[in-house]
């Protein structure tokens, strides 16, 4: 009877010990998901790069390569930088019965899809009428701005002031907890100020010499005044560039006067959200869109 009882309590005592250890270590598992959810940095509206494009214009081939162009690509060489941590696309599809509606839903609402956005004529107006796009020469001189004056001094470039900068502005992103952590990051910080710098300057310069690549000017009512400006990149206009063709992109189908289907890219415009508020520093990041589209279409950059 001893022996019964006593193998009977070693047996229980073996059973709640395994399950002290399950439970164990069903405890250290949960307190690492916690850690890690709460270390791990979550996009930013800023960061979650989003494109919009109307459903009545055709993405070709070459649009699963755009992202892959950004986010590959250094800053200094017209790709996104280190900031960006996700980019996703958005088609309009079934909006046919109010567009207008949908466009605005899917820019003011929570899918906050306002980085860039490709439309066609009608809807392009509605964008820039209803204070939602950005003037395009505007937005980058208000770049080279920021540059300067958080990255440069006297013309040139400065580190320490760029690193003052890093340490100000993300002193507490998880990302940057280790001493090389901070490091790398502040070096990519320095990638970042001269992408945007060279992006910038580069496209001020490229729009001066092919006006054709921009929208004409147009009048809008911001704020209850009247004022005229450029909102949008012109598709149609990046031609050129040797077995590089937009329209295997983006583009619309026409018919022509034999009845014969074409697509064009002539009436696709790209527009620059005014989501400055939103995005902080960031803001300035839809530089490498338009200059990864013009150095891949064109000869001009």
């Amino acid at each position: 009877m001893v022996n019964k009882i006593t193998k009977r309590s070693l047996k229980s005592f073996l059973y709640y010990d395994l399950w002290k250890a399950l439970i164990a270590c069903v405890l250290v598992c949960a307190v690492f998901l916690l850690a890690f959810n709460f270390v791990a940095k979550k996009p930013t509206d800023g960061q979650d790069f989003k494109i919009l494009i109307s459903g009545d214009v055709i993405m070709g081939n070459d649009a699963n390569d755009l992202f892959e162009d950004l986010f590959t690509r250094k800053p200094t060489e017209g790709g996104f930088s280190y900031e960006m941590l996700r980019g996703d696309t958005m088609f309009m599809y079934g909006s046919e019965e109010n567009p207008e509606d949908y466009l605005l839903r899917a820019v003011y609402g929570d899918l906050n899809y306002d980085d860039v956005v490709i439309l066609l004529e009608e809807l392009y107006v509605t964008y820039i009428n209803s204070n939602m796009a950005t003037d395009i020469n505007v937005y980058i001189a208000d770049a080279k701005n920021f540059v300067t004056e958080n990255a440069m001094e006297n013309g040139e470039f400065s580190e320490s002031k760029i690193h003052d900068y890093f340490n100000r502005t993300r002193k507490r992103d998880g990302r940057f907890r280790t001493k090389a952590e901070k490091e790398q990051g502040r070096r990519d910080e320095v990638e970042r100020f001269k992408g945007l710098w060279l992006m910038a300057n580069a496209l001020e310069q490229c729009f001066k010499d092919h006006k054709d690549l921009l929208d004409k000017e147009r009048e809008i009512t911001r704020l209850g005044k009247k004022e005229t400006g450029v909102y949008a990149l012109n598709l149609g206009g990046l031609k050129g560039k040797d077995g590089m063709k937009i329209t295997d992109l983006f583009s619309v189908d026409k018919v022509d006067e034999g009845g014969k289907i074409y697509y064009t890219a002539d009436g696709v415009y790209l527009a620059i959200g005014n989501n400055k508020s939103e995005n902080g520093d960031l803001y300035y990041e839809m530089l490498a869109v338009m200059y990864t589209l013009i150095k891949n279409y064109t000869n001009y950059l």
